[in-house]
């Protein structure tokens, strides 16, 4: 075994990442799961690279085709007709381009093209810096919430995409919907009906549930970040903290690790707290790596030496797997 033949103790072990597949991250008989056997205190972090890959399809591809399409919706559709209308096109050409037309020729699909062309231009360029060997677990649920309150504020913006699609496509109607019959009262007419339930139909059945999905999704990736910054995330925000939250968090994280934090990590914390804020000009700390920073530049390691331990401990959580090349972090 690699670890073995390296003279390294899996007892060491602090931080390990893979992908989503069930071999590696599974949670009973996963790699990770195995690893943890051994050592209980390798926490388990999925690779943020591969994470935000919602299908097996990379996001940068996905929005490339997209903003094509959106971008030279008109120019495609003369392309397709004058497939069609070629005489020596072969049947299958002709077929297809007939099909792809009937797609186009309507509302619904415009729609949804300049919505996705959206979405996958900011999952893209999130992805892209998930990717960064910089980043580290506080930009990671940063950058994910952000996605989320992003899709969640998309809701509300049904209308403009009808609009645009309109514009783009010079078409008003929705696709007629099958309707059950129902009896209309005398003083009833039932004309509008059925362009307002062809809207409101695809509306909720399709673009509401394509954010919900979305969410669902982003939501459940979030969590496993939220987990291990739930114990190491105080850290970030500690100048901002008051001292009985700081000891309170601290007395959580130590309670943790009690193998590698020493009883006087709380008071330790409670200093570095008293420390930053006595930092002429200082403002909150934008990453961990930031704070290690500040440790390694005013040489003070010797004064919060358990305080240097937790923090480098929680730069050994790797995001990305592109980061450590697929090793383990001791």
């Amino acid at each position: 075994m690699v670890i073995g033949e390296n003279e390294l103790d899996i007892k060491n072990c602090r931080g390990q990442s893979y992908d989503n597949a069930s071999n590696m991250s599974g949670v009973y008989s996963g790699l990770q799961a195995r690893i943890k056997g051994a050592c209980p205190y390798a926490i388990f972090v999925p690779c943020a690279a591969h994470s935000l890959n919602l299908s097996d399809t990379r996001w940068a591809a996905r929005h490339e085709a997209c903003s094509s399409l959106s971008q030279n919706w008109t120019e495609l559709l003369k392309a397709l007709n004058s497939f069609v209308e070629n005489p020596i096109e072969n049947s299958k050409t002709k077929c297809e381009s007939t099909g792809l037309i009937k797609k186009m020729n309507r509302l619904e699909m415009c729609i949804l093209v300049s919505f996705w062309n959206d979405i996958l231009e900011r999952f893209n360029s999130t992805s892209k810096k998930l990717q960064t060997i910089e980043i580290d677990l506080t930009i990671v649920i940063n950058l994910y919430t952000s996605l989320i309150n992003y899709v969640t504020d998309l809701r509300n913006t049904f209308s403009h995409y009808e609009k645009l699609a309109m514009e783009k496509s010079e078409i008003k109607e929705y696709k007629v919907v099958r309707k059950k019959k129902r009896k209309i009262p005398y003083d009833e007419s039932c004309q509008g009906d059925t362009s307002f339930e062809a809207r409101e139909s695809f509306k909720i059945n399709t673009y509401f549930v394509i954010i919900d999905s979305l969410l669902s999704e982003l939501r459940k990736r979030k969590s496993c970040y939220d987990d291990i910054n739930t114990m190491f995330g105080f850290f970030s925000n500690m100048i901002d903290l008051p001292v009985i939250e700081v000891r309170k968090k601290a007395t959580k994280l130590q309670s943790q690790y009690p193998e590698d934090l020493d009883g006087s990590f709380i008071n330790e914390c409670i200093h570095f707290h008293g420390y930053l804020k006595s930092l002429p000009g200082i403002v909150s700390p934008k990453s961990i790596l930031e704070l290690c920073k500040i440790i390694e530049d005013h040489n003070i390691a010797d004064v919060y030496p358990y305080v240097d331990i937790a923090l480098r401990m929680y730069l050994c959580c790797p995001v990305s797997i592109l980061q450590l090349n697929g090793h383990l972090v001791f």
